[in-house]
């Protein structure tokens, strides 16, 4: 993932609701299927059997710095994931940056509803696309662009140049780290702010 993470913070919004989660990914792996995106798995199904869920007007605040790492499955990765401290203007968090970990955390939600996750950030700058993770509830992916959630970076343009005959020269844009806040979106975009369903207890 290649981001440092201080915190997830399920905030409500109406519609850009908000959440909890167990951040990356869970125990269960997920299968991708070509053909969920036009199936029963998709967001806008699982939106309509929980239409008449309430999105409670709370937020709240997950412990990055008590989680667990589930080595990836494939071989020749090392587990990577590590708190942190004083880095990057953050007196603490979670560094993440193997690829194929599953980073899990735990959360208590004290009222059942649809919630948004919004997640503190930063994005190292070891590559130039997004960062893309998939995030399950209780070890399950609650629909399919729930796999395929994304988190974007900073560019800033540099000074315009001209060349030899006083044309300008387009800018180079240059990534430029900083920390974000931002809710969980998937890389289409098409549906917005992502809600997830969780009932009151423990996740």
């Amino acid at each position: 993932a290649c981001l440092l993470l201080t915190s997830v913070a399920p905030v409500l919004a109406d519609e850009s609701g908000s959440g909890n989660q167990n951040g990356g990914n869970n125990d269960k792996d997920w299968t991708y299927d070509s053909n969920s995106y036009n199936g029963k798995n998709t967001y806008y199904y699982y939106m309509e059997n929980h239409k008449e869920a309430a999105y409670p007007k709370r937020e709240i605040a997950v412990d990055v710095t008590n989680f667990r790492v589930i080595q990836p499955d494939f071989a020749g990765v090392q587990v990577d994931t590590k708190l942190y401290s004083d880095k990057e203007g953050s007196s603490q968090g979670v560094d993440i940056e193997a690829k194929g970990e599953k980073v899990v955390f735990t959360v208590e939600i004290p009222e059942t509803g649809l919630y948004g996750i919004e997640l503190n950030y930063f994005p190292l700058a070891s590559s130039s696309s997004q960062i893309m993770f998939g995030v399950q509830i209780d070890g399950e992916v609650p629909f399919t662009e729930a796999n395929s959630c994304v988190l974007s970076r900073v560019f800033t343009n540099q000074a315009i140049e001209t060349d030899e005959y006083g044309d300008d020269l387009r800018p180079q844009s240059v990534q430029t780290p900083q920390w974000r806040k931002q809710f969980l979106f998937d890389k289409t975009g098409v549906s917005g702010v992502l809600h997830f369903y969780f009932e009151k207890g423990t996740h």
